[in-house]
């Protein structure tokens, strides 16, 4: 970013995305980001996890592997987003009590990706479907 006087210009950028298909994945990434208004929580916010998704696809440019992100609430329930992200993962999630997120930690798997349809209409996002296979420690 190009700063004066206190603003800055922002130039437009094209994020690559994978390719639709099976794919080789690994978490290398789990940021929580500000808290966001939310019409269910009663105090009015929620909180978001940014999971940082790294595949096997190497960018056009070969300036590295292209990489996914999968937002979710900071919640476990039985619509919540972040249950059906480790239920996807097969993960046994508790019925009560809590879910160690550090479990997650460089988790390798193959996965489909699916191009999904953004509220808007237009823009194509990049979704994990099912996922085939899952292990622990392997490099991509």
């Amino acid at each position: 970013m190009n700063e004066q006087n206190g603003f800055g210009t922002v130039e437009y950028k094209e994020y690559e995305k994978p390719s639709e298909g099976l794919h080789e994945m690994k978490i290398v990434g789990c940021e929580m980001l500000p808290k966001a208004p939310s019409q269910f929580d009663p105090l009015g916010v929620k909180e978001r996890l940014r999971f940082k998704i790294m595949t096997d696809q190497q960018s056009a440019d070969g300036s590295g592997p292209i990489s996914i992100v999968k937002t979710v609430t900071k919640t476990l329930g039985k619509k919540s987003r972040l249950q059906e992200f480790l239920t996807k993962l097969k993960f046994i999630v508790p019925k009560a009590g809590s879910f160690d997120l550090n479990q997650l930690r460089n988790l390798t798997f193959s996965a489909y990706i699916e191009n999904k349809l953004g509220a808007d209409g237009t823009t194509l996002y990049p979704e994990i479907g099912t996922v085939v296979r899952i292990d622990k420690v392997q490099q991509i």
